[in-house]
Formats: C-alpha cells, structure tokens, sequence
C-alpha cells in the first residue's frame, strides 16, 4: 500500500484485521476496523487514533486497560484491498 492509498481512505488488510482510514475529525484522525460486504467496508469500532502520517508509515496509539500504547506502522505491512470502496 503507498502513502496515497491510506491517505485517500481506501481499505487494507493488517493481518487479519481489515481497516480504513479516516480523518473526517481533522484533530482526530483515525483508523477503524471491520469486514468487506458486497464491495463496500463497513467500519465497526475504532482501532488506532493517528498522530502522525510520515513518508514510509504512520504513528498511532490506542489506550488498552488505562494505558496508552504507541504504534509505528509501515506502509509495506499494509495490503490494498482491491475493489472495495
């Protein structure tokens, strides 16, 4: 997946989860989990709020029991979904 496909909201796979970036809240951009039905995502909870969106990835954190926990993803680990809105 480039940096262009994320940026333009279109589906991936990161590993089994299957995802969709959004940054419809501009402070609070994030990515949101689900499953493919019919050529269209449909987003069912939030995963990971986006910080940051550099060159080769993103920066990310959710919080998990009270804490809050930083991610640093590449692009290279996504899979485009193709064909899906």
């Amino acid at each position: 997946m480039t940096k262009a496909d994320f940026l333009a909201g279109k589906p991936f796979k990161f590993g089994y989860l299957e995802c969709k970036y959004s940054n419809e809240d501009k402070d609070y951009p994030t990515i949101s989990s689900g499953f493919v039905n019919k050529g269209k995502f449909v987003g069912l909870e939030y995963e990971i709020w986006v910080e940051k969106v550099g060159i080769k990835g993103f920066e990310g954190f959710r919080y998990i029991m009270g804490k809050k926990v930083k991610v640093k993803i590449k692009f290279e680990k996504l899979k485009l979904i193709e064909g899906v809105e």
